[in-house]
């Protein structure tokens, strides 16, 4: 019998198991809470995407000054500087044809904490958060605070008992029982699209990405490439999405010796045919929003009303995405990201300002529609995809992949699929595990968008069952609508307040 479980392990989860510690040990109760950690990964308080699943030298999709916030950031840049000091391996070790150029042009920025323009590889931030709550736990171990006890095992069934909550799990320990659960996992997807394709003879599909890990899967790429016997040259590589996991594939690639001197084509197949928008400059002028700036002096407006002018706003800067299949010369073209530092400070203003019923809409659909104009990315990402569109090696295609595979027309010859398409809405009928059990025994419910689970203004979805992470998408908590939680800054606020509040609850 445990006082308190999570399950996951990875930055949802880590950021309210610290604050939960920091508050034990500023507060003592006089007893030792039994707390326990049920991760299905091989990884701990790193998950998949700050973990190894990652792979090593994938970048943050955001510079340091918005991944993280202030509080954090400055803990975070401490740490790295210090680190990369005394330990210049955890640098060294990053390498590959782009990273060690990035590697050798910043080592100085980092070593003496200059790095909020800096798209850091994730695992960096990574290692500090294992770190972080390595010396966390062993201080309040230590102290007689708490015990903290790590089981490695998928969650199976979740169910309510007198006393708490059953955790059924596969592993050796078959379950446990706890007072309180904290579910700290991403969001399930449901079914990939990739599913679908039955490949032909010589072609790898690789389902889930990060299933293996993102090194794993980059060497069973390249040893596909290098199979004996004869095959398509160039390589041609489809990647479903043209979203960030896309950008990190394509680096990760040409990152890789192996495969980069083959000179691989890469097509990319997604419903909008468009990229994630380029990171202004600290440099570009500052300009106003006049349509979106306009609402906020009204008190009539509804959520639509919102993206109407944002739409409204993007045209009078004669702003359009830009296309996957076409090379955009500078200066010929607008993607507007320049524009979405200010959308996202003004829309999280109005929304609050939403009536209760546009508020919950804003939550389940129109904040999702906003998010898919406000995808960004990096020049190291853009970069290469700059290079390889200018040598004729990256093409788009504006489809359903269900229709492009169909086709032959459209590609006549693949080597390798790379499903990127991220996740998807949940099946109600049918959702994965530990979810499935939840939804089973009345102890959640699904948001409307499906890609949530109801929460109330203390992230229970049932007296003691805590939700951090993307699974609050889709709610309206102390009255903000929470459209998305995959912002590691936003996470890290809102896990901090969760951890403190458990606390609290077991002074009581």
């Amino acid at each position: 019998m445990f006082d308190l479980a999570f399950v996951g392990s990875g930055l949802s989860t880590s950021i309210v198991l610290r604050s939960f510690l920091e508050d034990l040990l500023e507060r003592p109760r006089g007893v030792v809470i039994d707390v326990c950690v049920i991760e299905q990964g091989p990884d701990l308080f790193g998950g998949v995407a700050y973990g190894a699943r990652s792979g090593a030298t994938s970048r943050v999709i955001s510079p340091l000054s918005e991944f993280l916030n202030d509080a954090e950031r400055s803990r975070f840049v401490a740490w790295l500087s210090e680190t990369s000091v005394q330990h210049p391996e955890i640098l060294d070790d990053l390498t590959g044809a782009y990273t060690s150029t990035w590697i050798a042009e910043n080592r100085r920025a980092i070593e003496t904490g200059l790095c909020d323009d800096l798209f850091i590889p994730r695992s960096l931030f990574g290692r500090y958060l294992r770190e972080a709550m390595e010396r966390i736990i062993a201080d309040a171990t230590a102290a007689g605070a708490a015990t903290i006890r790590f089981i490695h095992a998928s969650v199976t069934d979740i169910d309510r008992t007198a006393d708490g909550f059953r955790v059924a799990t596969d592993g050796p320990d078959g379950q446990v029982e706890s007072e309180r659960v904290v579910l700290g996992i991403g969001t399930p997807s449901g079914r990939r699209v990739s599913e679908t394709l039955t490949p032909a003879p010589g072609v790898l599909v690789v389902t889930d990405p990060y299933a293996l890990g993102m090194q794993a899967t980059i060497d069973r790429i390249a040893a596909h490439l290098e199979r004996p016997g004869p095959r398509p040259i160039p390589p041609k590589l489809v990647i479903v999405g043209s979203n960030a996991t896309m950008l990190d594939f394509v680096y990760q690639c040409e990152d890789d010796q192996r495969i980069a001197k083959l000179e691989p084509t890469y097509c990319v197949v997604s419903q909008s045919g468009t990229l994630p928008a380029r990171y202004a400059s600290p440099s570009d002028p500052v300009r106003e929003l006049p349509h979106l700036e306009a609402l906020k002096h009204r008190h009539d407006v509804r959520a639509c009303d919102v993206v109407a002018a944002i739409d409204a706003d993007r045209a009078h800067y004669r702003v359009r995405a830009t296309p996957t299949s076409v090379k955009e010369r500078n200066g010929d073209h607008d993607d507007g990201g320049w524009m979405i530092p200010a959308i996202s400070r003004t829309i999280a203003d109005l929304a609050a300002q939403l009536p209760p019923n546009e508020r919950r809409i804003f939550a389940n659909r129109t904040g999702a529609e906003i998010g898919r104009m406000q995808r960004r990315a990096g020049a190291e990402y853009l970069g290469i995809v700059d290079a390889l569109k200018e040598a004729g090696r990256f093409v788009g295609v504006a489809a359903s992949f269900e229709s492009v595979a169909s086709s032959t027309a459209v590609v006549d010859r693949w080597d390798v699929v790379i499903d990127a398409s991220g996740p998807t809405a949940l099946d109600a009928d049918s959702p994965p595990e530990p979810l499935a059990s939840l939804l089973r025994h009345g102890l959640a419910s699904l948001t409307p968008a499906r890609n949530g689970l109801v929460v109330d203004d203390r992230l229970e979805a049932s007296a003691g069952l805590y939700v951090m992470g993307p699974l609050l998408a889709g709610n309206v908590v102390a009255g903000r609508p929470i459209w998305h939680l995959e912002h590691a800054g936003r996470i890290i606020e809102m896990a901090t307040t969760l951890g403190r509040q458990i606390g609290q609850r077991f002074s009581r």
